[in-house]
């Protein structure tokens, strides 16, 4: 049958169901009472012919014709969100920016353009979640996101990228370290003579480093992990070995003097970050404004 012969109040209920896990729980959330709820649900899997629950007691569980009907609920609820976002903005209400970053970009490369983005658009009320970079590519897939913020190559086919900042991957090392006065820099390979301090497996920053070390016929074999950025940053100045990281992640400790910078030889050796959307995602007009905002200000800031 085609889907628009199907009532949409049934697919609200189900969703309902689906989401909460549990009749009595979705009935709460509809103001229906439970019967209701369950009579939504036999209609629907009447209109189906499939059973799309099992009962567990007090709690329910999809079966596999549950599970792809859920699939599209959610898209079509997201949709839905989408377009009554949209519409409050025709209607004067405050547009909203919902942002998911990683922890690079979120704390060190976003506040700047965000406050200046601020400046230019006062009404938007803006939100910022910080995730490591495979749970913001999720996130913005699974549509509880419309943007996201990453500092790491995506290769998901069903994002689309934007670069709208370029910045240049340092040797990290402590103040007075032999390297510090390097002029020319140091080569990937002489890595290998100091313990190297990483930030953790699957993070933005670990997955870029490796890769462009990779690229250059690095491959560091004795890493100690550290967790987040500042446990690093914390680690290298304590002197506890040399690490690898964003130029502007290192710039107030430089300029502190708690840390030095030194130029890393080879090639690519780039960190891009950039604006991720679903591909066929249709931007708000808020969400478009802020990416325009981004690539333009990252023009200005490599001129």
């Amino acid at each position: 049958m085609q889907f628009n012969r199907v009532n949409l109040n049934l697919l609200w209920v189900f969703h309902a169901v689906a989401s909460q896990g549990s009749f009595t729980r979705a009935a709460g959330v509809l103001h229906l009472t439970q019967p209701g709820v369950s009579k939504h649900v036999k209609q629907l899997e009447k209109h189906y012919r499939a059973a799309l629950f099992e009962r567990r007691g007090r709690a329910v569980a999809l079966t596999r014709a549950g599970h792809i009907l859920y699939e599209a609920t959610r898209e079509v609820m997201a949709c839905l969100g989408r377009a009554d976002d949209r519409l409050r903005e025709l209607h004067d209400a405050a547009p909203t920016l919902p942002l998911a970053a990683t922890f690079t970009a979120g704390l060190y490369i976003l506040p700047g353009l965000l406050a200046s983005f601020r400046t230019l658009h006062p009404e938007v009320r803006t939100t910022l979640e910080i995730f490591p970079a495979a749970t913001v590519e999720t996130r913005v897939l699974d549509q509880s996101f419309d943007v996201g913020l990453v500092g790491h190559d995506i290769r998901d086919n069903r994002l689309v990228a934007t670069v709208f900042f370029s910045d240049d991957l340092v040797v990290a090392v402590p103040a007075g370290h032999r390297w510090a006065s390097q002029t020319r820099g140091i080569r990937p390979e002489q890595l290998r003579e100091e313990p190297f301090l990483a930030t953790a497996i699957g993070s933005g920053t670990r997955m870029v480093v490796e890769d462009r070390l990779g690229r250059n016929g690095t491959r560091l074999t004795e890493v100690l992990d550290f967790g987040n950025m500042e446990g690093v940053k914390k680690a290298v100045e304590a002197g506890l070995g040399v690490s690898v990281l964003s130029k502007s992640v290192i710039q107030w400790e430089v300029s502190a003097g708690l840390l030095s910078m030194v130029r890393l030889v080879g090639r690519d050796m780039k960190r891009r970050f950039s604006l991720i959307h679903r591909k066929g995602c249709i931007l708000s007009e808020t969400a478009q404004g802020f990416l325009t905002h981004l690539v333009g200000a990252g023009r200005q800031s490599c001129s």
